[in-house]
């Protein structure tokens, strides 16, 4: 059977979350889904676990390589990948196995988009709760839109495998803050995209989180990712404005959660400097009234859904 989607899975030492993701792959009834793993050098048991899994379940594969980051662990499946759609997941979250039922008829309704982008929740634990009922309804945005609203990480999405390859689009070779170069190239260079409002994944908030423990370590790729999208803005003139507003905003949430500034004194001296250096456009209100849908769909919900489905079931809302 033809492969319609291929799950891209990076796993660095995760032997703990193993058995839980295992778990979850195994309710897939598909026989059109390719599970592709990609150990990145990790120094426990999650090598072996994922070469077990991978010789008892169908469609699966498990690749290995040396340490290079999620990125490129993500690009190592990506090449080996042949389904029509990615979908990234990350080894420690939830996905809703469900989901591909939908995406089919996303996919036919909308007519193949190139994006489809859903909701997720951020969960303080493993929770594989989603509702059994999902609903087809969706809105077709815009590239200004997606560039603004829509969230830098690659999982809350799938995304058209052709669209990738003919654009070239891959994770640079960064450990931090890849994710944000990858997802804006893509939203440039897409030619149609839909949101739906469903949950469709749970992102488990752990401490030890790549985001969290690769923060200040990988500091110095931030300024290389700010070139990185400057360079999309050249490659795409018609987006400058966000693409640099996504450069402003990321580089004052960086800066501000930098624990210990006298050590990273340098780096935040020379972010200033490619800000100020290159003009780059912080003139938020601006963008949003002239370049973008005055409607905020469901993206930027993400923050509150959790405490806002115990608000609505402590006060029986509907």
């Amino acid at each position: 059977m033809k492969i319609k989607y291929s799950l891209i899975i990076p796993v660095y030492n995760k032997e703990t979350s193993l058995i839980k993701l295992f778990s979850q792959l195994k309710k897939i009834r598909r026989n059109d889904v390719e599970i592709i793993f990609i150990d990145d050098g990790s120094k426990d048991n999650s090598k072996k676990m994922l070469k077990q899994f991978a010789s008892t379940s169908t469609n699966t594969i498990a690749l290995s390589q040396k340490n290079a980051g999620p990125g490129a662990a993500r690009n190592t499946g990506l090449n080996k990948a042949v389904g029509d759609y990615i979908w990234f997941i990350d080894s420690d979250d939830v996905f809703n196995v469900n989901a591909f039922d939908l995406f089919d008829n996303l996919i036919k309704i909308a007519k193949s988009p190139d994006i489809i982008f859903f909701d997720y929740s951020i969960k303080s634990e493993f929770d594989l709760n989603f509702k059994a009922k999902l609903n087809e309804s969706y809105n077709e945005i815009s590239n200004k839109h997606a560039l603004i609203f829509e969230s830098v990480n690659p999982w809350s999405k799938i995304f058209k495998r052709k669209t990738l390859l003919d654009d070239n689009i891959i994770f640079p070779k960064y450990y931090f803050a890849e994710d944000l170069c990858f997802t804006r190239k893509a939203y440039c260079s897409s030619q149609k995209m839909i949101h739906t409002e469903n949950v469709l994944y749970n992102y488990i908030d752990t401490a030890n989180s790549i985001s969290k423990t690769h923060f200040e370590k990988h500091g110095k790729d931030f300024y290389n990712v700010c070139n990185y999208i400057f360079k999309i803005s050249k490659e795409y003139p018609q987006y400058k404005e966000e693409l640099e507003y996504n450069i402003s905003e990321h580089t004052e949430s960086y800066i501000k959660n930098i624990h210990n500034p006298s050590l990273y004194q340098n780096l935040i001296d020379n972010l200033r400097s490619f800000i100020t250096i290159n003009k780059i456009n912080n003139n938020t209100y601006t963008i949003l009234k002239n370049n973008v849908t005055n409607k905020i769909i469901s993206s930027f919900r993400w923050k509150i859904t959790e405490p806002l489905v115990k608000f609505k079931a402590l006060f029986k809302i509907k």
